[in-house]
Parts: C-alpha cells; sequence; structure tokens
C-alpha cells in the first residue's frame, strides 16, 4: 500500500468491496506500508475516475461521493491513511500502519506485533504492495507465516494481489492458502484500475453469499475463480506444510546437479490452538523424496513445540 494513492481507483474497488462483505464484522486493515517513492506522481491516472461519475458512481454512489469529497486527502499535509480513518468510509475500522521491516530478521516480532493489533478484529484485511509470498520475500509482499499467524477461529481474511500475469494464477493462489490449512477459499479479480486478486479466505456462508451479491452487481468488471480453482488438498488438522518457492538447482557437482532446493513453511498446532510457523529448507533429487524428509522432521518439530509449550505452562 502507497499512502499517495489512498483514495484512488484502485481504493474505490478496494473499499466497495470491503464495505460490502463487513457487515456485523470488526474489520482491521493491515495496510503493508513500505516507505518507498512516496512522492505523489500521476494523479490524474488514478484519481481522475472522480472525474467521471456517469463511468464509475454506480457501481458504490456512496463511497463515490466521500471520495470525491476526501480526493486524495490534504496533500501530505496530514498522513492521508488517519485522515481516511476519520472520514469513516470503513466504519470503525482499525488501522495497522506500522512499516513493513526490510530485514527478515525484523519481520518476526514486526508480525507479532501486527497480530496483537487487530486481535479484536473477526475480519481482517492486508493489503500489500505485491501480494502473497511467491518466489521470493519482499516488504512488499505478505508472508505465508504471518498469514498463519493471522488466523483464528471465526474470522475470516481477505488478501489484495496484484495480477502478475502468472499461468494458473488464481490456482496458485487457492493452493497457497489451503497448503496452511485455511478452507474455505474464494478468489476474485477486481479489474477497475489495475487487475488485482481478493483472496478471500475461513470464511462462513453469509460472506459467501456477500461475495456472490457484489459480483453481480460489479458485472464484467469482477470475475469469481470459486469454481476454476484446485478442491482443498488433504491436510493434517495438527501438522500443516506448504512449499514456499520454486525449486532451484545446485550447481557445485555433477551429483549435485541432480538435487533440488525444496522449501517449505511447517506449521504446527498444539491442543489449545496455537501455531508456530518454521521455515525448512530440504536438498533433494524429488519432491516425493523431499515430501518424505520433511514428514520425518515434523515429529522432531512437534517434540520442541510440546517441550516449549510445557515449560511455560510451569513458569
Amino acid at each position: 500500500m502507497q499512502r499517495r494513492y489512498v483514495g484512488g481507483i484502485d481504493d474505490f474497488a478496494k473499499f466497495a468491496l470491503l464495505r460490502h462483505v463487513m457487515k456485523h464484522r470488526h474489520l482491521a486493515v493491515c495496510w503493508y506500508l513500505t516507505g518507498e517513492n512516496e512522492e505523489r506522481k500521476d494523479r490524474e491516472r488514478y484519481f481522475g475516475y472522480l472525474q467521471h461519475p456517469d463511468d464509475f458512481r454506480h457501481f458504490a454512489p456512496e463511497l463515490f461521493d466521500q471520495l470525491a469529497e476526501f480526493d486524495g486527502g490534504s496533500g501530505g499535509v496530514v498522513d492521508p491513511l488517519v485522515e481516511l480513518q476519520m472520514t469513516r468510509i470503513l466504519g470503525n475500522a482499525v488501522f495497522a500502519r506500522k512499516e513493513v521491516p526490510k530485514r527478515v530478521s525484523l519481520r518476526r516480532l514486526w508480525a507479532v506485533e501486527l497480530a496483537c493489533s487487530v486481535r479484536g478484529a473477526n475480519l481482517v484485511f492486508l493489503d500489500p504492495d505485491y501480494g502473497i509470498e511467491g518466489r521470493r520475500l519482499t516488504n512488499r509482499h505478505v508472508a505465508l507465516a504471518e498469514i498463519v499467524t493471522l488466523r483464528l477461529r471465526d474470522r475470516a481474511l481477505i488478501i489484495g494481489h496484484r495480477q502478475s500475469g502468472r499461468r494458473s494464477e488464481a490456482k496458485f493462489l487457492a493452493d497457497r492458502m489451503r497448503s496452511l490449512g485455511c478452507d474455505p477459499v474464494e478468489i476474485i479479480r477486481l479489474r477497475l484500475g489495475t487487475s488485482r486478486f481478493y483472496v478471500i479466505a475461513d470464511h462462513d456462508s453469509a460472506i459467501a453469499e456477500l461475495i456472490a451479491t457484489f459480483a453481480r452487481k460489479w458485472g464484467n468488471r469482477v470475475k469469481s475463480y470459486q469454481g476454476d480453482t484446485a478442491a482443498p488438498a488433504s491436510r493434517s488438522a495438527a501438522v500443516l506444510a506448504a512449499p514456499l518457492g520454486p525449486e532451484k538447482k545446485s550447481t557445485k557437482s555433477s551429483q549435485e546437479r541432480l538435487m533440488r532446493d525444496y522449501s517449505y513453511v511447517v506449521v504446527i498446532e498444539n491442543p489449545l490452538g496455537h501455531r508456530s510457523a518454521f521455515t525448512i529448507i530440504v536438498k533433494a533429487d524429488n519432491s516425493a523424496r523431499a515430501d518424505e524428509i520433511v514428514d520425518r522432521a515434523k515429529g522432531a518439530l512437534r517434540m520442541v513445540v510440546d517441550h516449549a509449550n510445557t515449560n511455560s505452562s510451569h513458569g
């Protein structure tokens, strides 16, 4: 999320979706700010839609009028996110605005603080510049481990993801989420300014119906991928493994050239429902062999987590 575009055309679509599905929910918005490139450019490209109410207002008339009045905020005099929160365009939503650290070593603590800041919400929206972690993780992505940290019983997640053009991208995203235990998973693509996916996970039937009515209202601006994505993969309720990125060939020797690096996020849940996430990198000659190694590692990780929980309960 970049402050300079608050209230722009992509936000019009985004806020319309959130306002539609947040009924009877307490919303928290995690902005995933990076603090980079905050100089405002291309204003007409992002805010010109406000000069064309005949083309856009009918999608969400009240919201359009509110954003026309807001008009991008005061131009930097006040943080536009503070101004946006004061308008109550998103009701009484909690805004998490702490910038995402670039250093991976600082990110885990940042994620814990993020989870604490939204603990009272039962609908959490994550708004990174790029989307869900794929081949790499930057401060413009949502880490898989952060999704795990934010999941709670009776809490729905919505994650914005910029469409990259990857083949079968919606299926890739759905499989990614289901590998973390999310169920159900639904994806819609909104095309207004840029083309963005919105990944909805762990939601109930009421939200599913609201998504359907939103899609009908927005017509060809929305595409639903609920029926196009893969069915949920089989998984353990206590231990989940999710590949983190693409396989990479080693080039150290003729034998090692046959090996690949397989990266996983392994999530272990104790009987109290607390989750711990671990990143495991396995070197193997095929994915089946890598899966076998990870399965063996899960037992050791389970003992580590159980031991830590036992010590903490006695401390």
